[in-house]
């Protein structure tokens, strides 16, 4: 038998109401997740533009700059505003997911630190623990949630 949430609540080892916050636990990390990857994505496509737009101007454009009298030449050149416009775009791009990704992270974390302080409350009594230790040995070894401590 296959150990899922759903396996543990009707077997009687996960009460119904801490299978609903379990639940809304495993969607807070995904979301996290969701965001986290987000921030990833924008991060390395910045680097990777404006790392274009360093190479753009130090190998193919270097002799072209060399004077102030041909920085009209600097602003007038059409690659440079396309990909300092990507990169502008990116890195708000990257600034949103980040943020994202922060709220998400508390949220997940402020609600993992509540479902370990009323621990007690939420799993029933046992001699052994062993459904309270089942669900948190699940939850770490299958979608990375640490419940056995802050």
């Amino acid at each position: 038998m296959q150990m899922t949430l759903e396996a543990l609540r009707d077997s009687g080892k996960l009460p119904d109401m801490t299978y609903e916050i379990i639940i809304e636990l495993v969607n807070r990390k995904k979301e996290e997740e969701i965001w986290k990857k987000r921030e990833l994505r924008a991060g390395s496509a910045f680097i990777v533009v404006f790392s274009a737009l360093i190479i753009y101007l130090c190998f193919f454009q270097l002799n072209r700059y060399q004077s102030l009298r041909r920085l009209d030449l600097f602003f007038n050149d059409p690659v440079i505003w396309l990909t300092g416009a990507v990169s502008l775009v990116i890195a708000i791009f990257f600034l949103r997911a980040h943020s994202k990704r922060e709220d998400a992270e508390d949220d997940f974390d402020d609600l993992r630190k509540e479902v370990i302080d009323r621990g007690n409350e939420l799993w029933p009594r046992e001699p052994d623990d062993r459904g309270r230790y089942e669900t948190m040995h699940y939850l770490l070894k299958d979608k990375a949630i640490n419940l056995f401590y802050k």
